[in-house]
């Protein structure tokens, strides 16, 4: 059996789940038995804030977008996610993640003595933060360049502390 990683964030007394959904499904298929609960401080790793400017306001921008030029009919946030992970992740971040899903040992199936490992997918879950900013800044050269009408309206703009009030 393969480990299963999630990431959540703590302020205070609330904590935050990547994606609580996907981990609670993959709770309740684990077999009965006993298993170890390992909690790690990840340092340097991008902030809930930079995680939420990046679904919030370039992500919002993209799928516009991406619907007016036809690339998309209905995209999902993920859809869109994706998309922007595809032309927009630093290069060498991409190389970074590669590089760890290299060095992961394939799952044996006892049963059956077949390996079998995850495919690759990019991710933005590992992102320090300084990896973040680089993304964000990609996607705000590739929607400039690309999709822009080169109104300042029509720009994305740096994330700032109270983005969310200055949107309403």
């Amino acid at each position: 059996m393969k480990d299963i990683e999630t990431w959540f964030d703590k302020q205070g007394d609330k904590i935050t789940y990547e994606n609580i959904s996907e981990f609670k499904l993959l709770i309740k298929l684990l077999p009965d038995g006993r298993y170890i609960n390992i909690i790690r401080k990840v340092e340097n790793i991008r902030s809930l804030e930079q995680n939420n400017a990046m679904w919030g306001i370039p992500y919002k921008y993209f799928e516009a977008a991406l619907v007016e030029g036809g690339t998309f009919k209905d995209p999902s946030k993920k859809m869109v996610h994706e998309w922007c992970m595809v032309h927009c992740l630093p290069p060498d971040y991409k190389q970074r993640i590669l590089d760890e899903w290299l060095k992961v040992e394939p799952i044996i199936n006892f049963k059956t003595s077949e390996t079998y490992k995850e495919p690759f997918r990019l991710t933005t879950t590992k992102m320090h933060k300084s990896d973040a900013v680089h993304y964000y800044e990609n996607m705000q050269m590739l929607y400039a360049e690309s999709f822009s009408t080169g109104f300042e309206n029509d720009m994305i703009p740096d994330p700032t502390k109270d983005w969310k009030k200055q949107k309403q």
